[in-house]
């Protein structure tokens, strides 16, 4: 199928999938530096907004054997976000200075995601990798997110530095992180910081949504290395979140590493995998590395 096919047969899907107020339309837009390139817009009668998507990035998830299907659930699902949040201007996925308030990161497994790899920007920290999207809140508690491929990159004419350093400054000032004890959670008094427990904490950002990614942010690790009294584990529970818990010498790693697969196994969702890795954060050196 090639791209004019792509274009007919992904905008009549979408199509019948809308309500009777709304359009979806192919339009060509001329960039100040670049090519003309065409979008999907979609028009829904009493909106402030009409969303374009750049739609190079989805017929490349197309040639790599993304289902139409799933390409387009994930078209609709942004087109609808963005139309109900009033704070986004149309232009986000063609114009960074309108893009750059909707910037987050997002930790995804590295091993499990090569071939995705190659369409997005990316930084990739130990087994993991930090990839970006558009993050939009919808009208009452739901959450959307478009990723950021290699072709917005292009279009907003903008490196993967400046894409980090923007979506950090986006994601603490929209998301802050959350730090609280497992005890704390379940309504149970918090333990002193000197216990004969080892603490276990859970940190994610305040929407707990990819909040995984909450460990990017800095000085982050080494309030937390306060609040649990020195070096800790990091498990990967999933990419909404991660448990840190306190190192104790009676701890062994590999037992942890036998809870974070199995756990991975029977209770996290296939989509939101991290690792089966156990880290370790050394408070002495503010450094992370894999145990085991």
């Amino acid at each position: 199928m090639d791209y004019q096919q792509f274009l007919f047969t992904i905008t009549a899907g979408l199509q019948s999938a809308c309500q009777a107020e709304e359009k979806i339309t192919v339009q060509t837009i001329e960039q100040k530096h670049t090519a003309k390139i065409k979008t999907v817009s979609l028009y829904h009668r009493g909106k402030r907004t009409t969303p374009w998507i750049y739609m190079a990035p989805f017929y490349r998830l197309y040639q790599h054997g993304y289902s139409m299907e799933s390409i387009q659930k994930e078209l609709k699902n942004v087109l609808d976000m963005v139309t109900e949040n009033n704070k986004v201007e149309g232009e986000i996925f063609t114009n960074f200075e309108c893009a750059a308030a909707f910037l987050s990161v997002r930790l995804i497994s590295y091993q499990k995601n090569k071939e995705f790899l190659s369409l997005v920007p990316y930084r990739r920290i130990l087994d993991l990798a930090i990839i970006y999207q558009l993050v939009f809140e919808g009208t009452d508690t739901t959450m959307g997110a478009a990723v950021v491929y290699q072709d917005h990159c292009r279009i907003w004419e903008v490196t993967e530095d400046i894409l980090f350093q923007t979506a950090i400054a986006s994601m603490i000032r929209r998301f802050p992180p959350s730090l609280n004890s497992v005890e704390a959670l379940i309504g149970l008094p918090e333990l002193p910081v000197q216990s004969d427990f080892p603490h276990l904490f859970a940190l994610t950002n305040s929407k707990a949504f990819f909040g995984a990614s909450v460990i990017m942010y800095p000085g982050i690790l080494r309030t937390a290395a306060k609040k649990l009294g020195g070096a800790y584990y990091i498990l990967p529970s999933s990419m909404h979140e991660v448990l840190l818990l306190a190192k104790d010498k009676d701890t062994d790693p590999s037992q942890l590493k036998e809870i974070v697969e199995e756990v991975n196994l029977t209770d996290a969702v296939s989509t939101d995998f991290l690792s089966n890795h156990v880290y370790e954060y050394d408070s002495d050196e503010d450094t992370v590395t894999i145990v085991v």
